[in-house]
């Protein structure tokens, strides 16, 4: 038997923060969930967590905890950054296993200084700790409201587009997006093409629905590692958002209710631009061009929109503290359909 007063102490007046939440098992999912990167940003602030993966170039994922998820919840600042190896992070919290369910705290001293994460199983403690790292820039990201986006689709089965995404063909390069007023048609090429068709109707309606689409449609490109990426994601959530603005930005927006709070998802994705120039004529560039091409002149002859190259990041305009924005909450809200 293992002493836990120190578990359960009050908050340090030396600790710049103290978080403690009973019954925390699905807090190694929802870290997963974000993580593709090596690095985890953790931002603290009186109105919760943010947690940034962040690639520098053309992908950022972000999970919100609010600060009533936990049972205690003490920072100090307005703002209090950290930044530790994802990986590390997250394997902290499986000291009982994957599946296990815990009590957790964390405790940071200084923003230089180690985070202290403690587990708590019936009378087992686990004490472990990761290190911090410097900070770096965030890329600046901006919530696409339904007025703004040339794409909104509601999916209210998040596993309809879980099954689509599992499906694409691993060795492609890249997934073309082509949406129309009545279906959404999703192509991944690499030695053969496979073609997936979603029809908006009310067959499918309980699934999927389409909110709003440019006149004479969109078609985009990913990268399809990166939408990959939006599995785990989408294995937590029950129902998201997807919308994509004229810079052809790919949001993807989903809120969980747990039993005690709403923890909130956001996704983003810079579209793939094909260098139909490039003069190696490597198989899979030499693929990427003949697709980009064949798009380009479906796009002369039919008169659909192609969502072409404006920004080569994500550059808009950053939210400190997203919680705090109104329009962000109401946009996360919007998800399931009702406000906080």
């Amino acid at each position: 038997m293992t002493d836990s007063s120190e578990f359960d102490s009050q908050a340090s007046t030396s600790t710049v923060v103290t978080l403690v939440k009973h019954g925390a098992g699905d807090v190694p999912a929802f870290l997963r969930s974000v993580n593709f990167g090596e690095y985890f940003v953790l931002i603290f602030t009186s109105d919760g967590i943010r947690v940034v993966s962040d690639d520098g170039i053309d992908e950022q994922g972000n999970f919100y905890f609010l600060a009533d998820f936990f049972d205690t919840y003490v920072v100090k600042g307005t703002d209090v950054r950290i930044r530790v190896n994802s990986k590390k992070f997250i394997n902290c919290h499986n000291y009982f296993g994957q599946k296990a369910n815990f009590d957790l705290r964390w405790e940071l001293e200084t923003v230089n200084g180690q985070l202290k994460v403690m587990l708590r199983r019936d009378n087992e403690i686990g004490k472990l700790s990761v290190a911090t790292y410097d900070l770096v820039q965030l890329q600046d990201t901006k919530e696409i409201e339904s007025n703004d986006a040339i794409v909104h689709i509601e999916f209210r089965e998040a596993g309809f587009l879980r099954e689509i995404i599992k499906e694409l063909d691993n060795t492609a390069t890249m997934v073309e997006f082509d949406f129309r007023d009545d279906r959404m048609i999703i192509v991944s090429k690499s030695r053969v093409v496979q073609k997936t068709q979603v029809r908006f109707s009310e067959k499918n309606s309980d699934k999927v629905t389409m909110i709003k689409v440019a006149e004479g449609g969109v078609k985009v490109f990913y990268r399809i590692d990166q939408i990959r990426h939006l599995l785990p994601l989408l294995k937590i959530t029950t129902r998201v958002s997807v919308l994509i603005n004229e810079d052809g930005v790919l949001t993807l927006q989903g809120r969980q209710d747990t039993c005690a709070s709403v923890v909130y998802l956001q996704f983003f994705i810079n579209r793939f631009i094909p260098d139909i120039d490039d003069e190696d004529e490597d198989e899979h560039r030499a693929m990427r061009r003949e697709m980009y091409a064949e798009a380009i002149k479906e796009e002369q002859e039919s008169g659909e929109v192609l969502v072409r190259p404006v920004n080569q990041r994500l550059a808009l305009n950053h939210t400190e503290n997203p919680l705090m924005d109104p329009a962000i909450r109401q946009a996360l809200d919007f998800v399931v359909g009702h406000r906080l």
